[in-house]
């Protein structure tokens, strides 16, 4: 479909998904840099093919830097059709890379709110654990001061004590278990981030690498420990 202005662009954009833009440098009413503002401003990662012939190398390097993803003069459009195709595989492998990273970060986000929940089960199964030691403590004072028969009810008590202690032993020993098989989770999902088949960088505000994935310390041909604490730049 052909548009020649901002308004014809932006409901042409939200009426149909398209695939790429090809735009001219300059037109009447409308141009590239233009078409390109409003392509963010919508959010949509299409691939944008400048074709011209009156754009210099200096205009074209300013159009590429903009988000011009590559520039045809005119007249030699043997090469559009490879651009075109080189473009569109290289969307589809972006978005794939986004779907991969989304779905990353909400696996994590769910193991964290796993560990998080089994932690707090343990520490609620330990403190009762310690509520019911604390009370047998008070109960075997108490015994001191009793007769007999206060201590074979002491005793009776005693036992059933130990039989809840060694049910929270027991789930104690669960819970432990679960803790270990989720530890071995985030192991797993520790070697997919090193592994993964693209390079994962975290920086702090002024670009220094805290962290960086065995994938992108090899992509810059570099150490991983050596990359760390150094400006990404």
């Amino acid at each position: 479909e052909r548009v020649e202005t901002a308004d014809a662009m932006k409901h042409a954009l939200l009426e149909k998904q398209w695939d790429i833009v090809i735009s001219d440098y300059v037109m009447p009413e409308f141009s590239c840099f233009a078409a390109l503002d409003l392509l963010k401003e919508l959010g949509l990662d299409l691939p944008f093919i400048l074709v011209s012939g009156v754009v210099g190398e200096e205009k074209s390097i300013e159009a590429m830097k903009a988000g011009v993803h590559d520039y045809i003069m005119k007249g030699h459009y043997a090469r559009l059709a490879p651009a075109i195709a080189r473009e569109m595989h290289e969307a589809k492998v972006r978005r794939e890379r986004r779907q991969a990273l989304d779905e990353s970060r909400r696996a994590h986000d769910e193991l964290e709110k796993r560990v998080r929940e089994r932690t707090a089960e343990l520490a609620n199964a330990n403190a009762a654990l310690h509520a019911e030691i604390l009370e047998r403590k008070k109960l075997e004072e108490e015994l001191l001061w009793s007769n007999q028969n206060l201590e074979q009810r002491v005793m009776q008590r005693t036992d059933q004590l130990q039989m809840k202690q060694l049910e929270l032993e027991a789930r104690n020993r669960q819970l432990e278990e679960t803790y270990h098989k989720l530890e071995i989770s985030r192991d797993r999902y520790s070697d997919l981030y090193d592994f993964a088949p693209l390079g994962y960088v975290t920086m702090d505000n002024k670009g220094i690498i805290l962290e960086i994935n065995l994938t992108g310390a090899r992509l810059l041909e570099t150490p991983r420990a050596a990359l760390i604490g150094m400006q990404f730049t």
